[in-house]
Parts: structure tokens; sequence; C-alpha cells
């Protein structure tokens, strides 16, 4: 069917497509690590891992707590105890993010969730 000209302005007026945003992205030597400001202040990290071989691609490993009640002394995460859990929409969103900043060479092909008492 077709859609009223007026409606993909009223869409982008009304809502909002990412509620996250990458406020500094630390590259390594295979990806890199990304900090993602939560529309409610809080800051997450979402590592973006890049694969070499003969068909490069990347994995990326989302977050889907604020903090962690673990508690290890050697993580920064775990020592800020946990603050809360992300929603659905804000896991995805780590995972647009990190499709925008993988290399066209190594596209993103995997998700996998942090090691941080999940």
């Amino acid at each position: 069917p077709q859609l009223p000209l007026a409606l993909p302005q009223l869409l982008t007026r009304s809502f909002t497509r990412c509620s996250s945003r990458v406020v500094d992205f630390f590259p390594g030597q295979q990806g890199g690590k990304m900090l993602v400001e939560l529309q409610d202040g809080q800051r997450i990290e979402t590592v973006l891992i890049e694969h070499a071989g003969p068909k490069p691609r990347s994995t990326v490993c989302v977050s889907s707590q604020i903090g962690c009640k673990m508690g290890c002394r050697f993580c920064a995460t775990g020592t800020m105890g946990l603050r809360g859990q992300l929603s659905a929409g804000e896991i995805l969103e780590q995972l647009l993010h990190a499709k925008r900043w993988a290399r066209k060479e190594a596209p993103v092909r995997n998700v996998v969730f942090m090691g941080m008492g999940e």
C-alpha cells in the first residue's frame, strides 16, 4: 500500500530513532570499545571485536545491565554495583551503533552478551 507523503515527517517529529548515543570510541587492534550513553544519562560499554581471515567479520559484545552485582575488585563494572537492567530496545541500539562503527570489510555477523554477571 501507498503511505501518505507526510508520514515520514510525522514519524520524525513524534519519535526518536535512537534513544542512546556513542559518546566515545576507543579503537583497538581488533575492533574497539564504545562508551554508550543511555537516555537517562547512565553509561555502558559495548565492544566490537574484528575477526580476520578469508571472510572478515565482526562480533558485537552487548551489555544487558548497567553495572554488575558481582563486586569483582579487578573489574571497573563490578565495583560500581548493579544499577539497572537494560530494556530490549537499549540492547538492540548497541547493535545498531556497532553496525555503524564496524568497518565495511568486516561487517557485524555475531552478537554475544558481556560476561558481567548476566
